[in-house]
């Protein structure tokens, strides 16, 4: 089974281009927990929003399992949906799909948690944003497990714009391998795709970004950032940054930082008392942190503290 496919190929003995795993048979699966929801449900697991809306998801996907949900904001309202997901708690693959449709003028925000244990989770976002819509997504990667992120999200409408923050953690033996794609079609778009992770001795990463302008999208506007601490030796990081542009008045920008600790801050930290180790934990979980503080739901917020052996401020 091929995914993750890079939209524009490059050379191919950097191994970015696609990634290619075992051929799996998924099954239907009803892995999806309703916990909260003001948000009118339909068949197939489709939500539609009736001004302001808020759906909580827990997802539990069985092994090889497979499952989806749509969710829609009309014209002029807010949503907002919150999942949490565990992937399969065996060597199995299990996958899951969130199909977002912000109409025009609306607001739909996705905080997504991926709390998945040692089996691997195949997750796929799409989602269209039409005239003056936003789309606002934020994933937070924890867990053990390996997550194989697809996403796409075209910026169809004028003035229709997406923010994404992404805060991810990889440790041993652990593959966190995205491919985030947007595509800016409608005049004035913008985007902002920000990344923010942390990997530990033994960790394994690609990720592929990429910022389509595509013909008849001017006066557009793309940015992406990847910040990554490393907190070991043995560790595979890629990172593949990519602008396509098919339109002249259009602006777009990538950027990756990839280090270690600085070392007068652990020497600072260590006069105080601390520990390397300690100090290496309480950087990354400052990442976390950071994140964390844009969810805006304690009952989430709550949930990861727990998930991380924490009690929350």
């Amino acid at each position: 089974m091929i995914i993750n496919t890079l939209p524009s190929p490059t050379w191919r003995w950097l191994n970015l281009n696609e990634t290619k795993i075992e051929d799996v048979t998924f099954s239907a699966n009803s892995g999806i927990k309703e916990e909260l929801s003001s948000i009118s449900k339909k068949e197939d697991n489709t939500y539609v929003s009736e001004g302001k809306g808020c759906v909580k998801l827990k997802v539990h996907l069985a092994p090889e399992a497979s499952d989806e949900v749509t969710i829609t904001a009309p014209e002029g309202d807010e949503t907002c949906v919150f999942e949490v997901i565990e992937g399969s708690a065996e060597n199995k693959f299990s996958r899951f799909k969130t199909t977002l449709n912000a109409k025009a003028g609306s607001t739909l925000r996705l905080i997504q948690v991926i709390l998945n244990s040692d089996g691997s989770l195949l997750n796929n976002i799409c989602g269209t944003a039409e005239d003056n819509a936003q789309i606002k997504i934020i994933q937070l990667f924890l867990g053990d497990g390996n997550n194989y992120t697809d996403y796409e999200i075209n910026l169809d409408g004028k003035k229709s714009s997406l923010t994404t923050n992404i805060c991810y953690t990889a440790r041993e033996n652990q593959v966190l391998d995205m491919n985030y794609l947007i595509n800016h079609r409608g005049v004035k778009t913008e985007s902002l795709l920000s990344v923010n992770g942390v990997l530990y001795e033994g960790a394994k990463k690609i990720f592929r970004g990429t910022i389509d302008m595509k013909n008849g999208c001017h006066g557009s506007k793309g940015a992406e950032t990847e910040d990554v601490l490393i907190l070991g030796d043995k560790i595979t990081n890629k990172t593949i940054p990519v602008i396509l542009c098919d339109e002249e008045d259009v602006e777009g920008s990538h950027g990756a930082t990839i280090g270690r600790l600085n070392e007068d801050l652990i020497f600072y930290l260590n006069s105080r008392g601390i520990a390397t180790e300690d100090a290496a934990q309480i950087m990354a979980e400052s990442r976390i942190d950071s994140t964390l503080s844009l969810i805006g739901d304690e009952d989430v917020i709550h949930e990861v503290n727990s998930y991380l052996g924490r009690t929350a401020d």
